[in-house]
C-alpha cells in the first residue's frame, strides 16, 4: 500500500498493489492444487464453459466443479449466467460461463 500512497496519480500502480494484496490473502485461504491450477490455466486459455473445461483438462465433473467453485470463492474466476432467452429458444437450460479475473491472471504469472 505504500506504493499506492506515494503515487496517487497512477491508478495502474494502485490496482497492481491491490491485486497483489488480494492474491496473497487468497493464497493463504485457498491452496492452489494441481487440479485448481489446471482448471485456472484452461479458463485463462479461453475455455469458458464447464464442458469445454472438462474436455481440455480431461478431468471428470466431480473434480472440475469443486475446483471452479473454490477458484470463484477465492476471486480467481468469475461466473456469469448465459442468456436465458436464448436458452429457452433452443430448449436448453441456461449455463454458466467462467472468466479469469485479474487476481487469477496474477496467480498464473
Amino acid at each position: 500500500m505504500q506504493v499506492a500512497q506515494a503515487n496517487e496519480s497512477s491508478g495502474a500502480v494502485r490496482q497492481a498493489v491491490n491485486i497483489r494484496d488480494w492474491y496473497s490473502f487468497s493464497s493463504c485461504v485457498m491452496r492452489l492444487t494441481y487440479q485448481r491450477a489446471t482448471v485456472l490455466q484452461v479458463v485463462a486459455m479461453g475455455n469458458r464453459y464447464s464442458l469445454e473445461i472438462m474436455m481440455a483438462t480431461r478431468l471428470p465433473a466431480h473434480a472440475v466443479y469443486p475446483a471452479l467453485k473454490a477458484l470463484q470463492r477465492a476471486g480467481f474466476v468469475q461466473a456469469k449466467w448465459g442468456a436465458k432467452a436464448a436458452a429457452r429458444l433452443h430448449g436448453s437450460p441456461s449455463i454458466q460461463h467462467y472468466e479469469i479475473t485479474d487476481v487469477g491472471e496474477f496467480a498464473l504469472s
